[in-house]
């Protein structure tokens, strides 16, 4: 349960889910998502309580001094949903029959643990537990090409599909291999 809030668009939005919040200064820990890039969302603590109305504030801080807070238009109620789709879901080739699929939890989970991932390829599908973020696809027609996506699930319904981006070598070891 987590308030994730919004100012990427340039007008602040917010979405919320469970928990409780205490006191009136909650605090918000921002961390760079992108080299050389300002994050535009923010995640607080999973403490906030279901059914209550809240409102975001939200202040910069330039290592000198605070600007002045900016409030959002809206009041929002948390709410548990399904979670975020997979974070950076890859595949690697491991021979001409086998495929490796490897992926990250999701950053937002929903309000409810994730119970499992489902991947796709093709006509086919499978399901591993949370604890598992990898799969091996074996058995394949090297002849046959495959999109392969991960999808997170959880009581509270599906992600969104993150589909797979193939695992490059890096240039060293292809240069290896060619000498």
């Amino acid at each position: 349960p987590s308030m994730l809030i919004d100012s990427g668009s340039g007008r602040l939005s917010t979405i919320a889910t469970g928990g409780t919040i205490f006191g009136s200064s909650s605090i918000i820990r921002v961390e760079t998502i992108s080299n050389g890039g300002l994050p535009s969302s923010f995640i607080t603590p999973p403490i906030l309580d279901e059914g209550k109305m809240y409102l975001s504030r939200i202040s910069s801080f330039n290592g000198n001094s605070w600007s002045d807070s900016t409030i959002s238009h809206n009041s929002i109620s948390p709410s548990k949903c399904a979670p975020s789709p997979p974070r950076d879901v890859l595949v690697n080739v491991l021979s001409d029959t086998e495929l490796g699929v490897s992926w990250k939890a999701p950053v937002f989970e929903g309000g409810a643990s994730i119970a499992g991932y489902k991947i796709v390829w093709g006509d086919n599908d499978d399901m591993v537990p949370a604890s598992q973020l990898f799969f091996l696809l074996d058995n394949l027609d090297p002849e046959e090409s495959f999109l392969v996506s991960v999808t997170a699930f959880s009581s509270r319904g599906f992600s969104d599909p993150a589909l797979a981006k193939p695992l490059l070598c890096p240039m060293e070891l292809i240069e290896s291999i060619t000498l």
